[in-house]
């Protein structure tokens, strides 16, 4: 290959924000589209693997493309199904074509033309678009090579004497709006295992799904396929039958009948229990629809998840890593959650009390005027209640004895739809249920927990604010946990990325041009630092090499206060990091993201502590 051919490949390498990679066996074959696409690994820029034939990846493009996630345009109808999937996974990493907003309708095109050359069905020579949006290709080669769009860092110069402003905090992040970690499976039944492993003291797993039906499910002993597993399979069958196998594609060890379970336009709540010898789903609030004895159980530390013959999927999880929370011997409600969204009517959490546990229904973050009271384990943990109202008259109440432990964690749920109420542990039968009179239900869209009459108590919540977060390789601020406390000045988290975790000390719920930005395990995971603003002056940096992993959790805290002082260290050990800033910005949210070629899973401990 001539030197202005390498040399044109390694400029477009390197300013592309992401890259495109069309797989056939005309790509694998290519000399040029390995040498770029080597190229772009080694420079750590996010690759996304577009299926342009049926083909199977091997040798340096097997070892290259590993797990990844692709994206069939093979066919005009599989580009059309998967491009929303394929937009999402680009985010706004560069502009696509040029185009400050995008231009899907050219970029649809352009994909498919990509798609065509390299399954052979056009002779048209291959197109590279470079951080311009300008078409270039490589001479008189017919090889091409993998798309990219350009970087985001690349700014319109500015005339002279042109006034130019930036209002961050108007621009729109995408999150989840319940704080679950959310995740897309292909049609391809290969198993995704992104999430951490199991907490020993956790036996059951919640989750929402979307799809068609062939849902899959596997809980292992390591973070991946393992010949002595569990596979459950949800909607299988054209979603008529469900099963448990001992093993992947193993006979069904018990099969029902589940027709309907799933549906591809709107999330359904599973729940999978694992305790002693005995494996149960069903849906959250209900008995469990399948059950399994085991006699020689297999140990089970990961959960995978999949679909495939012809379905894809939409996955929530949000069952290990929760907000924790605390409450005194005061009978005081703490609102501290985020608003219920107005789709979400069953909330799940465990508590971890001696008795008197108080949950509040609300329209608002008060505990008066029109709500519903929940108490659980009431009269010395004997009996349980709903009441109309804070200390209101008990419009229900059921015998619960024993139904809290101060030793360990209770699993309930709550549903509140339309003024109908039920209360019960996970995976077992409602042990209450209201109806509120037609007409005159309560709206709820906040939830307020208490303890008090001589207990406290530990809680932990899941279907919204969950303290477990993915983010992608974007080096966009995710603000999605509450505001931090006026009385806490000590943050604590656990991350897993391979390098380039941020964080944001802010005074809104968004970037502004005033707050701290914590960079951890820059410059290849060899150095953190501090800046006064987003890429701002780094003012202090610390050797920290390889104190991230891309495999395991790291455990960090920030401390600060109202001086100006602040230091970064890893759990108790001394700060690596250390800055007093002379006019301190106030603190008040805090934002995490990853980036330039890492992307990260999260974990926040001390909110609401």
């Amino acid at each position: 290959m001539e030197g202005s051919i390498l040399q044109s490949m390694g400029e477009a390498v390197e300013n592309a924000a992401v890259v495109l990679m069309c797989i056939s066996s005309k790509y694998q074959n290519s000399i040029s589209c390995r040498t770029e696409a080597e190229y772009a690994f080694k420079k750590n820029r996010p690759i996304i693997p577009l299926m342009a034939e049926n083909h199977d990846p091997t040798g340096w493009l097997g070892v290259l493309l590993g797990s990844r996630l692709y994206y069939r345009v093979d066919t005009d109808d599989q580009l059309n199904q998967h491009f929303p999937a394929l937009i999402r996974a680009l985010g706004d990493k560069g502009r696509i074509l040029g185009q400050q907003n995008g231009n899907s309708e050219a970029f649809t095109g352009s994909v498919r033309d990509m798609a065509r050359h390299y399954n052979g069905k056009s002779s048209n020579q291959q197109n590279i678009f470079s951080r311009s949006g300008k078409q270039r290709n490589h001479g008189n080669s017919n090889d091409g090579g993998p798309m990219k769009t350009s970087s985001p860092s690349v700014k319109p110069e500015r005339q002279h004497g042109q006034k130019t402003e930036t209002k961050i905090c108007e621009r729109t992040y995408t999150s989840t709006a319940t704080g679950f970690n959310q995740y897309e499976t292909p049609d391809k039944y290969e198993y995704r295992y992104v999430l951490p492993a199991i907490p020993d003291d956790r036996k059951i797993i919640t989750f929402r799904v979307k799809a068609n039906s062939d849902a899959y499910i596997t809980l292992s002993s390591e973070n991946k396929d393992v010949e002595h597993m569990y596979e459950i399979v949800l909607g299988g069958s054209r979603n008529n039958i469900s099963a448990i196998r001992l093993g992947r594609l193993c006979k069904n060890e018990v099969q029902v009948s589940t027709p309907g379970l799933l549906s591809p336009d709107s999330f359904r709540h599973i729940y999978v229990s694992f305790a002693g010898q005995e494996i149960r789903v069903g849906h959250v609030g209900q008995e469990p629809f399948m059950k399994y004895t085991h006699k020689d159980p297999y140990d089970v530390k990961f959960i995978g998840f999949s679909t495939g013959f012809g379905s894809t999927g939409v996955w929530e999880f949000c069952t290990f890593g929760y907000n924790q929370y605390k409450t005194s011997d005061e009978y005081s409600y703490r609102f501290v959650l985020p608003e219920i969204p107005e789709y979400k009517r069953t909330l799940t959490f465990r508590v971890m009390a001696a008795s008197d546990v108080h949950i509040a229904l609300s329209p608002t973050k008060e505990d008066s005027g029109d709500i519903y009271e929940i108490v659980l384990g009431a009269g010395g943990n004997t009996f349980s209640t709903i009441r109309l109202g804070k200390l209101g008259n008990d419009v229900t109440t059921a015998d619960t004895p024993d139904l809290l432990n101060s030793a360990e964690f209770r699993h309930f749920y709550v549903s509140f739809q339309d003024g109908h109420i039920l209360v019960g542990e996970v995976g077992h039968k409602h042990i209450m249920e209201y109806e509120h009179g037609d007409g005159d239900s309560f709206p709820v869209n906040f939830v307020g927990f208490s303890t008090g009459f001589g207990n406290t108590g530990v809680w932990e919540f899941c279907d919204f604010g969950c303290n477990n977060y993915e983010t992608p390789d974007e080096y966009n601020y995710r603000y999605v946990l509450p505001e931090i406390p006026a009385h806490k000045q000590t943050i604590t988290f656990r991350v897993m990325a391979g390098g380039d975790a941020h964080i944001a000390l802010s005074s809104e719920n968004c970037d502004v041009k005033e707050m701290y930005e914590i960079v951890l395990g820059a410059g290849g995971n060899t150095y953190s630092g501090l800046r006064l603003s987003k890429l701002g002056h780094t003012e202090v940096t610390a050797d920290t090499e390889d104190f991230l992993s891309a495999t395991e959790f790291r455990d960090f805290y920030i401390s600060f206060d109202d001086e100006g002082s602040l230091q970064i260290g890893r759990r108790e050990e001394e700060p690596f990091l250390s800055y007093t800033h002379e006019d301190p910005y106030p603190i008040r949210f805090i934002g995490f993201s990853t980036g330039f070629g890492s992307t990260g899973m999260w974990e926040f401990l001390d909110f609401g502590n």
